[in-house]
Parts: C-alpha cells; structure tokens; sequence
C-alpha cells in the first residue's frame, strides 16, 4: 500500500504503534469527522510470531523496507533479538537504530546464523521460483517466516519444509492483520473459527 508514512500528516490522530512505525495502514472516522490511522501489519506480525516464542531469541530480518519495520517493531516488542540485513546496507543501518537492532551487511549475511529467519522483502512474490538466500542457508535455522502472500507457499518456504523447518507464512501475518482491521471498523472481535477457516481456504 503506498502512502502509508505520507498520509499521516492529514490525520487527527494515530495510535501508539503506527506512531512508533511511522506509517499507516488503516484510517478510521468517527462520528465527530475525526480521522485515526492505526498499523495492523504490526498486529498481523505480532500474531504471526508468537507461535516461534521468541523470546531472548535471536532472529534475522532480511529486508529494511515499510513492512520490515513493523516486523521488526513485532520481534522487539516479543523480546526477539533482531539483527537486520538488506541489500543496502544503509536501510538497514537506518532501521537498526531505530529498532535498537543490530546491521548486518549483505555480503556477511551467509556467516549469520538465528533461531529465527524472516523474508520481509517482495522476493518469491513476482518471481515464485526466486528465495532471498541459498538453499543450504536454510539449514541454519529453526523457524523461516516469509511475509509473501501470494503463493501462500513460497519456495522458501517449502524449501524450509523439505528441511524439516518450523515455518510462519505470510498468510498468517496477512490474516491476523485483516482481522484487526475489520476490529477498527466495526469494533466487533473476528471470531477465531472465521480466521482458521480463512487460513485454510488460503493455504489449500
């Protein structure tokens, strides 16, 4: 979604996280003409990662982009120890000090090792025969996340699979995210059955 760090300056209000993030990705009006911008990528992320229990962990974060910071946002605030890597090495620097993480230039990235890795980039979404890293790069882990939704089964992930890994896919950060929102609009909870079952229509 594009714009989502320049509409802030035309809101009345956002919350605590998507002020913490710097972007939005949902608005809502209220009664009064108020608008309030909120960031459920952040929630979606948060949701998605609690089933890894990262926790004093550490986790590697490939990609510094606006999705990556709400991933990262989602690690910290989990207690994950981050360290962040991207192909410019400056963007992850820049997203390093603002998360209290640690950079990792790209041509260091194959002697990183963590409990968990995260894809928080586009790659395997235009192209499903591409992966951020090498096969045997996988092997260093226990958890592999890709935040990709379509195919809700990227090579990395079934590479991840074939090797025996835990893995998170994007679907499930993409869902949680959803049903958040619909929360904001509607200030109805999603029921739990309503968010299995939309996981597995997806992932089939």
């Amino acid at each position: 979604m594009p714009h989502k760090e320049l509409v802030i300056q035309y809101l009345d209000e956002i919350d605590i996280f998507a002020d913490k993030i710097g972007a939005v990705n949902t608005i809502k009006q209220f009664d009064d003409g108020t608008l309030k911008g909120y960031n459920t990528d952040f929630y979606g992320a948060k949701k998605a990662l609690e089933k890894a229990e990262i926790k004093g962990k550490e986790v590697l974060m490939i990609g510094a982009g606006g999705a990556a910071k709400a991933v990262g946002f989602a690690v910290k605030k989990l207690g994950g120890v981050l360290a962040i890597a991207n192909r410019t090495y400056d963007r992850a620097k820049e997203l390093s000090e603002t998360l209290n993480a640690k950079a990792i230039p790209w041509e260091e990235v194959n002697n990183s090792s963590a409990y968990l890795m995260v894809n928080a980039t586009s790659v395997g979404m235009k192209n499903p025969n591409e992966m951020i890293v090498k096969e045997d790069f996988i092997r260093k882990f226990d958890f592999i996340m890709d935040i990709v939704i379509y195919p809700a089964e990227t090579k990395l992930l079934r590479i991840a699979k074939e090797f025996g890994k835990e893995i998170i896919p994007g679907t499930l950060m993409c869902v949680y995210q959803a049903a958040e929102q619909f929360k904001i609009y509607t200030d109805i909870e999603v029921p739990k059955k309503v968010i299995e079952n939309t996981l597995k229509s997806l992932n089939k």
